[in-house]
């Protein structure tokens, strides 16, 4: 996608989430622009090819992702496949049919994806524009079969609670994060740890090369850069 594109969909974001943004990351060092960046890492992928022509309802039920399974999963990782899912917890055949049933859904957005569906046992695992990952089911159910992902206010909560844990993980005695400190924080979010001591270059890294800190940041920078848009 473009730059431009890139541009525009930042600007809908920050028109569309800013206020709650704002209320929910109050008495926080998270920004705006630091959660811009991480919904553009995350699910641009998905809401970039549909922000322009659906409903914000619509786009963030589509946000899921992340259809690996063993053996490319982390095989620590709950739940590995579709037979761990369905085993180990009582809800596990319903939860299957609703990450299947979303798959299908943003693979008709995110075309790419189409290949996969050929397989039966293909479903997502991470949910929410902000991307929570469903090793949370057997803690937090209701977030993924009452589909909260589609609610922002409950995605964002989330997505919170979870970077509160990483913050207190990377920077425990420190209380205001400047903005490198805040990509660290976003490194964690990512991979569950951050090396203080090294740049940017941590984190899942893409097929262009590029690492998940040296994305949060660049993005980061085009969202200071970009007004929300009227």
């Amino acid at each position: 996608m473009s730059q431009r594109h890139l541009i525009d969909g930042i600007a809908w974001f920050k028109k569309n989430f800013g206020a709650p943004i704002q209320a929910g990351t109050a008495g926080t060092s998270y920004t705006l622009d630091f959660l811009a960046a991480i919904a553009v890492q995350e699910t641009f992928e998905v809401w970039g090819r549909c922000f322009q022509t659906k409903s914000v309802a619509d786009v963030l039920a589509l946000c899921v992702g992340d259809i690996l399974d063993a053996p490319r999963r982390d095989k620590k990782a709950f739940p590995n496949n579709r037979a761990v899912l369905e085993a180990d917890s009582p809800d596990g055949k319903k939860m299957f049919g609703i990450a299947r049933k979303a798959f299908e859904d943003m693979a008709q957005v995110a075309v790419e994806y189409q290949k996969f569906l050929g397989n039966p046992n293909k479903f997502c695992h991470a949910f929410g524009i902000f991307q929570f990952d469903i090793q949370a089911f057997k803690t937090n159910p209701g977030y993924f079969l009452n589909k909260e992902w589609a609610d922002f206010s409950k995605c964002l909560a989330v997505c919170i609670d979870e970077l509160n844990v990483k913050k207190q993980l990377v920077f425990p005695h420190k209380a205001i994060l400047n903005d490198s400190d805040l990509v660290y924080v976003a490194i964690a979010y990512n991979c569950g740890h951050a090396d203080l001591a090294r740049d940017f270059h941590q984190g899942f890294q893409d097929d262009a090369g590029h690492f998940y800190g040296q994305n949060i940041h660049n993005f980061m920078m085009l969202s200071k850069a970009t007004p929300p848009a009227p």
